[in-house]
């Protein structure tokens, strides 16, 4: 077993850790300026896990990546051989490999005395776990996301466009079963009294306070955001516009569509679908805590890549 990340961290880094996978380790370091270089490490281990080997992959950050399926068996063969000698590097005990993919280009480095261990990798899911790294690169690079001033920025506003769909799906539940209260509904109606007040205060002297599906929809958005994005239900602002018009503001149509089309296709956004709705069921009017466990950024990515 070797050190990983294989190489140390670089100042102005933004780091994301992929969830996707026990077997190896990910890592994507992305540099703050334009002309700067992505990184993407990662550990591929041996046949039955007994051990690993460390790589890293370099290239420039404006150049996007081919398709990962190729890039995937072209590092493939660089490891086997395949693909030349490698080249001398100023990084001790490294290896350097150029890598190209049609227009694209790109240098691996592996370290050198573990070169003789890449027989020991598993020739039928090498590509597979190349190919699962650089696809979630590929996410991660799309616009300009990686050297806005607010870094995270983009991750809370993804989530809560799909925070806002288990929502009005929840919200329609709750309101239609009253006056009973569902079992499994009981701490949401605990917390109702809670959420009609929120909205009774943003709707405070510009629209009939109502207790639409749609504005307890955004209460309940709201609370789960709340110092991450600005209030759905704003007094100062949109609040007073009228029931539709505000719901479409906040998510037109046209992304409401290219989304649950999403959820459709993708497991993985469904999932976090139907995990936003659990949190919203048991916990209603507590914020959500982000990047306690990797993955917020990872969903994040698919729905922006989805949406736009």
């Amino acid at each position: 077993m070797i050190a990983f990340p294989l190489l140390p961290p670089r100042r102005g880094d933004r780091t994301f850790t992929p969830p996707f996978s026990r077997a190896h380790d990910v890592l994507l370091e992305i540099p703050a300026a334009r002309g700067g270089r992505v990184r993407l490490q990662l550990t591929m281990p041996w046949r039955h896990e007994q051990g690993s080997i460390a790589l890293a992959l370099e290239w420039a950050k404006p150049v996007a990546l081919p398709p990962v399926r190729r890039l995937g068996e072209a590092l493939w063969r660089v490891l086997c051989g395949r693909a030349g000698l490698p080249r001398r590097t100023n990084r001790s005990r490294l290896s350097a490999f150029p890598v190209s993919v049609a227009a694209w280009s790109g240098r691996l480095y592996v370290p050198t005395a573990h070169l003789g261990t890449v027989r020991r990798l598993d020739p039928g899911n090498a590509v597979t776990w190349l190919t699962a790294g650089l696809g979630y690169a590929s996410r991660m690079l799309v616009g300009r996301w990686s050297s806005h001033r607010h870094r995270r920025a983009w991750i809370y506003a993804m989530h809560e466009k799909l925070g806002l769909l288990a929502a009005d799906e929840l919200a329609r539940e709750y309101l239609s079963s009253l006056p009973t209260v569902l079992a499994h509904l009981e701490r949401l109606h605990r917390a109702a009294p809670q959420l009609r007040s929120q909205i009774i205060a943003a709707c405070s002297g510009r629209a009939p306070a109502h207790v639409t599906p749609r504005r307890f929809a955004m209460a309940l958005v709201d609370a789960k955001f709340r110092k991450f994005r600005r209030p759905l239900l704003d007094p100062k602002g949109r609040a007073g516009l009228d029931n539709g018009t505000l719901w479409r503001r906040v998510l037109p149509l046209a992304k409401e569509r290219r989304l649950r089309a999403l959820i459709k296709a993708d497991p993985y956004v469904a999932q976090w679908r139907m995990r936003w709705r659990s949190l919203m069921v048991t916990l209603p009017v507590d914020r959500h805590k982000f990047f306690r466990t990797p993955g917020d950024e990872d969903l994040a990515a698919r729905i922006r890549r989805a949406l736009h």
